[in-house]
């Protein structure tokens, strides 16, 4: 295979990151909790950050910043 045809990795990270939520959302637009991975993310996940979002903003918590 010739670098051509090779697959590329794209160099921006939320790309990356967006495409994997996507991947893991689906047709809901946001995934739950539980779906989400690290792993999946690979070394993007340390630059990463969950947001526990409570009805009340003032509520709302960090749950992971990479």
């Amino acid at each position: 295979m010739d670098s051509s045809s090779a697959p590329r990795r794209e160099h921006r990270l939320i790309m990356r990151v967006l495409a994997q939520w996507r991947e893991i959302a689906g047709a809901r637009g946001v995934p739950h909790r539980s779906q989400i991975d690290p792993h999946l993310f690979g070394e993007d996940w340390a630059s990463c950050l969950l947001i526990d979002v409570d009805p009340k903003p003032e509520c709302s918590r960090f749950a992971f910043v990479g």
